[in-house]
């Protein structure tokens, strides 16, 4: 069915959700990641903003194509220029990592995910402070702007369907705990 859609109707979405399969193995899809490296290519080329991240991170690790650091931030930067948070999280790492010299570079990066509401780059901000390569100044207008993006993204309707999820699985719990 999906690529039906990829061929006859030229269809992106379909295109990245096939490359997807083969980089997780899923969906009656045997793990390829050097077909889903293509897929997401391919995708890329037709415009799909999200096959940049992936292709990046296919470079890093190598899965589907040689390792290649240099074209992995190559393709990480260009997602992130495209809005990727995971890309320019990774940038903000692999600068910290390759460039012990470049934290400032690398800082920023992480702002600015941190400030979009990323979690885990706020945290590798706050130990980029410990380690005295953030300012508190800087730290503080991250904390302020990762609040404000995460109070953004709530709402009562995702709170209550998420209480209950979370009841449903405690139910379940109880459940498999009598058995």
């Amino acid at each position: 069915m999906v690529e039906k859609r990829m061929k006859k109707y030229d269809d992106t979405d379909a295109i990245f959700f096939l490359a997807d399969c083969y980089r997780r193995g899923g969906y009656g899809v045997r793990k390829d990641y050097k077909k889903a490296t293509r897929l997401y290519f391919q995708a890329h080329l037709k415009g799909c903003r999200g096959a940049a991240e992936y292709l990046g991170w296919a470079y890093i690790l190598g899965r589907g194509v040689d390792r290649d650091l240099f074209l992995g931030m190559k393709w990480y930067t260009l997602a992130a220029v495209e809005g990727s948070i995971l890309a320019r999280r990774g940038l903000g790492r692999m600068e910290m990592e390759l460039d012990a010299g470049n934290t400032c570079r690398a800082m920023k990066h992480l702002l600015i995910a941190a400030s979009a509401g990323h979690d885990e780059s706020l945290q590798d901000l706050m130990q980029g402070y410990k380690d005295g390569h953030v300012k508190k100044y800087d730290l503080e207008k991250a904390l302020r702007a990762h609040q404000r993006a995460t109070d953004d993204m709530k709402s009562d309707r995702r709170d209550a369907i998420y209480e209950k999820v979370e009841d449903r699985c405690k139910r379940m719990d109880a459940l498999n705990n009598l058995s």
